[in-house]
């Protein structure tokens, strides 16, 4: 089902799919998805697709900070660490979970057209692949690793830059903590409120 998908975006490193019994009661395209693409990174780590354990693991992290989803099945993420899953109280919707913002967004379409038709015709629009390329190269690396994203060093929402000295490489999962932890703690502050400490858990 994901053969073009798999030919336009250069899969390597494949994971270990690890209790693959997991993805029994899925939906049956999640299912399919993980069998031919768990594990993989496409494009030096451009796009990355979850495993059945990592799924399961990503749902409950991301349900703890957007607390209005709770069923959910996350299948990718991206270079920035932005999460996608899909709603299962919703047929043919995608989500979106941007750890940078705090915010969430919804895309219209199957699971089968994001991967062989946006992310095959529409990879720069939803990605950015022309800012990973830039933010790599200014790192100085070829590739980003499996459990690796791209994170702002000075979160957007405490007046970070987006410019590529503001980007380093950090573990997706510490990077998802810092980041949903300092936004919890200053979302309802008044604009300019002078921020003196932060703390992480």
């Amino acid at each position: 089902m994901y053969e073009l998908f798999i030919k336009n975006n250069n899969p390597k490193d494949k994971q270990v799919l690890e209790n693959k019994s997991l993805t029994e009661n899925m939906d049956i395209n999640i299912e399919t998805l993980f069998n031919e693409c768990g594990g993989y990174s496409f494009r030096n780590g451009l796009y990355r697709i979850h495993n059945p354990t990592s799924s399961l693991h990503w749902a409950i992290l991301i349900s703890s900070y957007f607390t209005k989803y709770k069923k959910i099945i996350p299948f990718g993420y991206d270079w920035m660490g932005r999460q996608f899953a899909i709603d299962m109280n919703r047929a043919n919707y995608i989500l979106m979970f941007d750890p940078a913002t705090a915010e969430d967004f919804e895309l219209k379409g199957s699971l089968a057209s994001f991967h062989n038709q946006d992310l095959v015709h529409e990879r720069e629009p939803l990605l950015a692949e022309r800012l990973f390329n830039q933010v790599i190269m200014s790192l100085g690396i070829d590739d980003i690793n499996y459990n690796d994203c791209a994170g702002y060093k000075v979160p957007l929402f405490l007046n970070g830059s987006e410019t590529l000295d503001n980007y380093e490489i950090s573990n997706m999962e510490v990077y998802w903590e810092i980041q949903c932890q300092i936004y919890i703690q200053i979302k309802n502050l008044p604009p300019g409120t002078k921020i003196d400490s932060i703390k992480i858990k």
